[in-house]
């Protein structure tokens, strides 16, 4: 597994971490809650670009981590990857590297041994597996992390076109205990986000929730 130091966590996340904020003192509760249910895989997707879930996901983690559970994040926003970025790191190759056997997961695996957490990168733009791998074997990342942490960490991204990585997202998806929905509040209505919980209740069997972002 490749190590550093520590991540660089951008400051609006250092504030949602902190064990004095009310809201995401809730919001992590709610997560242990899950975890103690047996959902170990959670998926947060937002309901637009810029709702939030990376920057809930990437608070929810450190909190739980900093409890003492063995916490892995995955980026599978595949229109937009950016959780290396937040966190001021550079990988040049993620999972999408594994399926064809190229990489093991542990070879794009990125732990932090000051904050007790691991990375599982994306660094595709698009796919580059040769088509005879399967977007479900692809997924089967998401399999492995299971057996080795508490919980499972999932960034959904927001809706992207309907072209993009459509199968492997539905292969994501399928192997998902919970999807949290993060919503602006005030800026998404009620219509559209019923239907992006809609399409998603229509492509898991996972749980849903929503998450109202007031920031």
């Amino acid at each position: 597994m490749l190590e550093v130091d520590g991540y660089l966590w951008p400051r609006n996340v250092g504030k949602l971490a902190s064990p004095s904020h009310r809201a995401m003192s809730q919001m992590t509760d709610e997560v242990r809650k899950r975890i103690q249910r047996g959902q170990k895989v959670i998926g947060l997707r937002g309901c637009r670009l810029g709702d939030g879930c990376s920057t809930l996901l990437l608070a929810v983690a450190r909190r739980l981590a900093a409890d003492g559970l063995r916490v892995a994040m995955v980026d599978a926003d595949f229109h937009r990857p950016t959780l290396a970025r937040r966190l001021g790191l550079s990988p040049t190759v993620g999972w999408e590297e594994v399926a064809p056997g190229r990489l093991t997961l542990a070879d794009v695996t990125v732990e932090s041994l000051r904050d007790r957490l691991c990375l599982v990168p994306w660094c595709a733009s698009a796919a580059t597996e040769p088509p005879s791998i399967q977007p479900s074997q692809k997924a089967k990342c998401i399999d492995e992390l299971r057996r080795h942490y508490h919980v499972v960490l999932v960034d959904l991204g927001s809706p992207a076109p309907e072209a993009d990585q459509a199968e492997l997202s539905q292969a994501v998806l399928a192997r998902l205990d919970a999807i949290l929905v993060v919503c602006h509040a005030g800026e998404v209505s009620a219509s559209e986000l019923e239907g992006v919980c809609q399409r998603l209740a229509d492509s898991s069997k996972a749980e849903l929730a929503v998450v109202e972002n007031f920031v």
